[in-house]
């Protein structure tokens, strides 16, 4: 495999993701949460950060990592109690 066709295979799907958040967030500066304040700015970050988060676990870690990562957070859970 060429270097070029790794580097596409690899940044693909987080490039596109992390264009579809910039957009989100350009929408957001427009409409509903310009950025004028803290409290906008950091309702702003929730509102992309959560989606953003689970997204980015689903379309950019490969399966094999994402069952490592939740069979870590049940244990992690279990110990807690919850």
């Amino acid at each position: 495999m060429s270097f070029w066709r790794y580097a596409a295979r690899i940044y693909t799907r987080p490039l596109l993701l992390a264009a579809a958040g910039f957009v989100f967030l350009l929408f957001l500066k427009r409409t509903a949460l310009p950025g004028n304040s803290w409290r906008e700015l950091i309702l702003a970050t929730l509102a992309l950060g959560i989606p953003y988060t689970a997204a980015a676990f689903v379309v950019c870690v490969s399966a094999e990592h994402q069952q490592l990562a939740m069979r870590k957070a049940r244990q992690t859970l279990a110990r807690f109690g919850a």
